[in-house]
C-alpha cells in the first residue's frame, strides 16, 4: 500500500531538502507537492488525504504546534512528525502532547528522517492490520448471525411442511407479518457459486442475502432467508403487491447473470398469507416450480390463484404406464438401439432443453 506524505515549511530550501533527501517511491511513500504554511495544510487535506504530514514548528499564520493541535483534532488518524531548527524543551513537549509522533532537528538528515518514517509506516500498518481485523470479525458476526437467523426460520418451515407443531422452533416475529406475499429464488449451480466463496456456505448464504436485502429496500418490510434444508433457495416474505413483487423478480435476474450465476428461477406467491401459512405457500411454490421450462435460462413463474397440488402433478408430457416397463425390458435385456429409440424418439426426449418441455416432464 503507498502512503501518502505532505511536508509543510515556509521557506523554499528546507521544502526542497526533504523533497531531494530520499527516494520516497522506494519506501512506498508519494512525496505531494510541499505547502509553505499550516493554512494551506489544512486546505488541502480533504482533497489530497495525506497520510503523514511533516511540518515545521516555526511558521507565520498558522505555527506548526497549533497545526498539530487542529490536526490531532480534526484529523487524528493523520501521523504528524514537527521539524525545528531550534532545540526547545518546551516546543518538543508541546509536539508530543499535540499528538506529534516525533521530532526532528534541521538540518534533517537522510538517516533520522528514515528511521522516523519507518515509525510512521509501522503505525499506519498497525492501524490497517486492526481495521482488517475488525471488519474481519464483524463480517463473521453477520454471517453467524444471518445462519442462526435462517435456521430459526427453517425449523419454522419444517414444522409447517411436516406438521411438527409440537417441536417447531417460535419465531418472534411470526404474528407480525400476516397479509404479505412471498417469493423464492432457486439457484441451479449451486456448487459452482459455492467455489467462488471457497466452498465457504456461510460466506456465501450471507453475501446472497444481503444482495436480496438491497433490492428489497431498506424499510425493514421483509424476511429474507436461505433455506437451510436446501441451499439453493432463498425465500423472501413481505408485503407487496403483484406488480412490485414482479419488479422484485426481474431485478433480482439482473442482479445474478446467467453467465455467472447459471439459471435462476423466481417463483411469485402473489396471493397474502401469513407467515403461519408458510408451510403450504412452500408446497405451492415447489409445485410451480417443476413446471419452469428445462432449458438454460433465467424464469419467472407465478403460482397459479386456483389449482391445488393433485391438479398441478398432472401438468407434463406424461408417458404411457406401459413405457416404463417396456424402458425397464429393453436396459435389463441390454437392447441399447431400441433403448435409444424409445428414448430419444418416441418421448421426444432429444427435444427437452428446447424449453417446450418442463423440469416435471
Amino acid at each position: 500500500m503507498k502512503y501518502k506524505v505532505l511536508a509543510a515549511d515556509d521557506e523554499f530550501w528546507s521544502r526542497e531538502n526533504i523533497r531531494s533527501l530520499i527516494p520516497w517511491e522506494e519506501y512506498s511513500l508519494e512525496f505531494l507537492e510541499p505547502a509553505c504554511d499550516g493554512e494551506e495544510v489544512l486546505e488541502r487535506i480533504p482533497e489530497e488525504k495525506p497520510d503523514i504530514i511533516l511540518t515545521d514548528i516555526n511558521m507565520p499564520f498558522l505555527s506548526g504546534l497549533e497545526l498539530l493541535q487542529r490536526l490531532q483534532n480534526e484529523y487524528p488518524n493523520i501521523v504528524t512528525i514537527a521539524i525545528s531548527g531550534y532545540d526547545d524543551f518546551d516546543k518538543v513537549k508541546g509536539v508530543f502532547v499535540s499528538g506529534g509522533l516525533d521530532y526532528l532537528l534541521k538540518p534533517v538528515g537522510k538517516e533520522e528522517l528514515v528511521k522516523v518514517l519507518t515509525k510512521a509506516l509501522g503505525v499506519l500498518e498497525e492501524r490497517e492490520n486492526a481495521k482488517k481485523h475488525d471488519e474481519t470479525s464483524r463480517i463473521q458476526e453477520h454471517k453467524l448471525s444471518s445462519f442462526l437467523e435462517d435456521s430459526e426460520y427453517s425449523a419454522l418451515l419444517s414444522g409447517k411442511l411436516y406438521g411438527q407443531s409440537a417441536s417447531q422452533t417460535h419465531v418472534s416475529s411470526t404474528n407480525t407479518f400476516s397479509e404479505v406475499a412471498t417469493l423464492m429464488v432457486k439457484f441451479y449451480n449451486i456448487a459452482e457459486i459455492a467455489e467462488q466463496f471457497d466452498h465457504d456456505n456461510l460466506q456465501m448464504s450471507w453475501s446472497i442475502k444481503s444482495r436480496l436485502r438491497e433490492l428489497t429496500g431498506t424499510d425493514g418490510n421483509a424476511i429474507i432467508f436461505n433455506n437451510s434444508n436446501k441451499m439453493s433457495e432463498f425465500l423472501i416474505v413481505k408485503t407487496a403487491d403483484a406488480k412490485e413483487l414482479r419488479a422484485l423478480a426481474e431485478n433480482i435476474l439482473k442482479e445474478f447473470p446467467l453467465e455467472e450465476y447459471g439459471p435462476v428461477s423466481v417463483v411469485l406467491h402473489e396471493q397474502t398469507s401469513s407467515l403461519d401459512d408458510i408451510g403450504t405457500v412452500y408446497r405451492e411454490l415447489i409445485s410451480t416450480l417443476v413446471t419452469r421450462p428445462f432449458s438454460r435460462s433465467h424464469c419467472i413463474l407465478s403460482c397459479p390463484e386456483e389449482k391445488n397440488t393433485a391438479e398441478m402433478q398432472t401438468i407434463g408430457k406424461s408417458a404411457p404406464a406401459h413405457m416404463e416397463t417396456e424402458l425397464y425390458h429393453l436396459l435389463s435385456t441390454g437392447q441399447k438401439s431400441e433403448t435409444e429409440k424409445l428414448i430419444f424418439r418416441t418421448c421426444d426426449f432429444k427435444h427437452c432443453d428446447d424449453g417446450t418441455w418442463s423440469y416435471l416432464d
